[in-house]
């Protein structure tokens, strides 16, 4: 978790993963012991609980998936992990200053680098689309033709570091993202911003609206870890529960379930 919203940001995958260099042979295997959280055996009551920073709604489907894989790392890494829930801004300053100890699905940044250490990261793993109407023509074919335009974004959201800085333009935010193509429809805004395959416009309903030729890639990292958290001794045990997760068909398997059409790089 490459799960804005995977994630998530998470954020979202159609490119197999570049696995972190550390070897399968470093992980020693361990006995699971007694302590129960939601159903799942995942250590001892003395462990340290570390936390995993969830800014998705409680709604959304890619949520589900992340609580579904944050099971599945507790029980096969031997370890405790809790969601903390926050908007997407704050998880990263609490990630940077190792209030919280990983996200699943971040985007990756050159900013960030400085803070946080990334596992399994696909390039350009998901592209953030511009929606507009058709009767205005492809007016948005680069990033500059958004200068003085109004956006809409949905709130909690980061979307690429560039835009989510930038006031050569003017956002709209929204707390759900259905609301986005209802109010470009309706000409309120002159584009919408959204992820590939995650919220995007259902074309029978709203055949008025297109996307537009710009697209931008975004890198996202599945795992990352902040580099202030007492979970980096842990990187070998995190490493080898998701390469047994993906390898297993397990992770495949919560994305189908979860959001069915949708496929990730993380499953083979």
């Amino acid at each position: 978790m490459k799960l804005s919203l995977f994630f998530l940001v998470l954020q979202i995958f159609f490119i197999a993963p570049s696995f972190s260099s550390i070897e399968s042979s470093e992980i020693q295997g361990s006995e699971i012991e007694g302590f129960k959280i939601e159903g799942f055996e995942i250590g001892s009551p003395d462990k340290q609980e570390f936390k995993n920073c969830m800014f998705l709604k409680k709604t959304e489907r890619i949520r589900y998936f992340i609580e579904d894989i944050v099971k599945e790392l507790s029980v096969r890494s031997n370890l405790s992990f809790v969601n903390v829930d926050a908007p997407i801004k704050r998880c990263i300053q609490m990630m940077i200053a190792g209030e919280i100890d990983f996200m699943l699905s971040i985007h990756v940044t050159e900013e960030r680098l400085k803070y946080i250490d990334y596992l399994f990261v696909s390039e350009g793993f998901t592209k953030i689309i511009f929606y507009t109407r058709k009767d205005e023509g492809d007016w948005l074919n680069d990033y500059e033709d958004l200068k003085g335009k109004t956006v809409g974004t949905t709130v909690g959201f980061s979307y690429f570091e560039k835009f989510d800085v930038d006031d050569s333009f003017t956002t709209v935010n929204v707390s759900d993202p259905k609301q986005l193509p209802k109010m470009l429809a309706a000409g309120r805004i002159d584009s919408y911003v959204t992820h590939s395959g995650l919220m995007e416009a259902d074309a029978t309903v709203y055949p008025e609206l297109v996307k537009s030729p710009y697209l931008f890639g975004v890198d996202m990292s599945f795992l990352a870890i902040s580099k202030e958290s007492q979970l980096q001794p842990h990187r070998p045990l995190l490493v080898d529960a998701i390469k047994s997760i993906i390898g297993d068909g397990t992770m495949e398997k919560l994305s189908n379930k979860h959001m069915p059409g949708f496929k990730f790089p993380f499953t083979q």
